[in-house]
């Protein structure tokens, strides 16, 4: 890496070679893993998400296309590590929407196997052999509201059959074309001590803690 790249990294708030975490074991980020099964990094992430989160949400989700690094890693993590597992960074959102827009969430994920847009899923599982999905050890509500945290990027509908998460967000956090989603909780991207304006900062955050 030249000094010009390092040195945009640093504006950017990441040291390349700072250390973040001693894997205990091997992690697999491969495309081939992360697209078709749930994966521990996949588990980190969201933890990490979860972690930062302010409105205590009962689950996060993440697109495992975000994941690009293609590889297992090993050994000791730099911060150069989690940008080359995360080059898109982007911002993550606390949103606040109806048990039957989060099950289609969930039965999206389940859809997208095989693409980026499976999804890595943390506080929700799916009953074997059914449809039904547990949030917190009981079944899914579809007249509930719950509190879920993910990437921005899913907000913007542009992912495989995941366009019904478009949406426009009003000032004080209100939505005004989407009946499914009631509230998203969004950090101001230039806001860095809030480690939801980037998934990386936050993941860093998480695996120094952890």
């Amino acid at each position: 890496m030249g000094d010009n790249q390092r040195g945009r990294l640093k504006s950017a708030g990441f040291d390349a070679r700072k250390p973040v975490k001693k894997l205990d074991a091997d992690l697999d980020c491969r495309e081939a893993t992360i697209r078709n099964q749930q994966a521990p990094v996949g588990v980190d992430i969201n933890q990490a998400m979860l972690s930062v989160s302010r409105r205590k949400p009962v689950c996060a989700v993440l697109n495992s296309g975000s994941i690009r690094v293609d590889d297992v890693l090993s050994g000791t993590l730099t911060e150069l590590d989690v940008i080359r597992m995360l080059p898109f960074g982007g911002g993550f959102s606390e949103v606040l929407m109806t048990g039957d827009y989060v099950k289609r969430v969930l039965d999206a994920g389940v859809l997208n196997r095989g693409t980026g847009g499976y999804l890595q899923v943390l506080g929700a599982e799916q009953m074997t052999g059914t449809d039904i999905w547990k949030i917190g050890g009981q079944p899914l509500a579809p007249k509930e509201n719950y509190w879920v945290v993910l990437p921005d990027f899913l907000l913007t509908g542009n992912e495989k059959n995941l366009a019904f998460l478009k949406t426009s967000i009003n000032a004080d956090g209100k939505t005004t074309d989407n009946i499914g989603i009631l509230q998203v909780d969004k950090p101001l991207v230039s806001d860095k001590s809030d480690l939801r304006s980037d998934l990386r900062l936050a993941l860093i955050d998480y695996w120094k803690k952890h």
